[in-house]
């Protein structure tokens, strides 16, 4: 369940929140406008069909985002980590979200209001646009998931998308299901089981049960040039 943990502005560095300027005071004019909160994983931020009122600056942990079709087939259509923004595009385009949010590593969140993002944008212009550039990189980020997906093959996509869950640590816990990964690299479990693996085999990456330990070539973030 999530947990409100107050209004002011935690300490956490300047580039894990998209809305903050350069300085550490850039967040001001939202500071008393704003909810912190602490998401479990397993926990929804948002599902798909609710009325978005409300964007949410991830400050720490992952999300990953879910769509249902019509015949309740699962996609899984991005990760979102530190640093990156949900909800804009579904506020600003219609208030109704289109995917659901899933956390999948605790997550600490910043939720601004619609009402509170006008009043922050009517009184700060430079907020205002790093709002819109914010937003911007949000669209931006499934159009560039979908691209790198279709155009890597499945062992490069299967590393790409692991090197993003490690977040760069060597050694971590795989914080999705084999079979979620298998869904955001577009592939069936059997298919990710042998995947998995060939890139063993290869030497860039070792897994026991879930933990997942990266080596060379992996460590760099070759991913794209994995031979297939």
């Amino acid at each position: 369940m999530s947990g409100f943990v107050g209004q002011r502005c935690p300490s956490v560095p300047s580039q894990a929140c998209p809305l903050r300027g350069a300085d550490a005071d850039g967040a001001a004019v939202c500071a008393d406008l704003h909810r912190i909160q602490i998401v479990p994983r397993g926990d929804y931020l948002f599902s798909q069909g609710e009325d978005c009122l409300a964007i949410h600056a991830v400050l720490s942990g992952a999300i990953v985002l879910e769509y249902v079709d019509g015949a309740g087939g699962v996609a899984i259509m991005r990760l979102v980590r530190r640093g990156e923004m949900v909800g804009s595009a579904d506020l600003f385009d219609g208030h109704e979200h289109r995917t659901s949010a899933r956390v999948v590593e605790d997550a600490l969140i910043c939720t601004l209001p619609e009402a509170s993002l006008m009043t922050a944008m009517n009184a700060d212009g430079a907020f205002a646009v790093r709002l819109l550039r914010a937003s911007a990189e949000e669209t931006h980020a499934f159009g560039d998931f979908a691209q790198r997906m279709a155009s890597l093959p499945v062992e490069a996509r299967v590393l790409a998308l692991i090197e993003d869950l490690s977040a760069g640590r060597p050694r971590f816990v795989l914080p999705i299901s084999k079979k979620d990964l298998a869904f955001m690299a577009g592939t069936g479990p059997e298919v990710l089981s042998r995947t998995l693996m060939k890139l063993q085999k290869a030497g860039v990456i070792w897994m026991e049960g879930n933990t997942v330990t990266m080596q060379d070539p992996a460590l760099d973030g070759r991913a794209a040039r994995i031979a297939c």
